[in-house]
């Protein structure tokens, strides 16, 4: 039997079927950026106007449709070496 895979920021196994609401913390991120996106001044701009309802109604129909969540490999980049050290 495989083990499963796993989120190195939850460190909890992720199947192959996991889905967006399997995941809270990820709903919860769409839920604030759709905030930000609905209640953040457009500048009185009709093309903002128009980004900010195209990145809610993408938000919404991510969060409607439940689509299937892929998380890559973890990788480490070099600004990760200074969380690391002792003070």
């Amino acid at each position: 039997m495989r083990s499963p895979r796993v989120n190195s920021v939850r460190d909890r196994p992720l199947e192959s079927d996991t889905r967006l609401e399997d995941l809270p913390d990820q709903d919860y991120l769409f839920s604030e950026i759709y905030w930000v996106y609905r209640h953040s001044s457009s500048g009185g701009s009709l093309p903002i106007r128009r980004h900010h309802r195209e990145v809610r109604e993408r938000l919404r129909r991510a969060t409607n449709s439940n689509p299937p969540v892929h998380f890559g490999a973890p990788e480490t980049v070099p600004v990760c070496e200074h969380l690391a050290r002792d003070r």
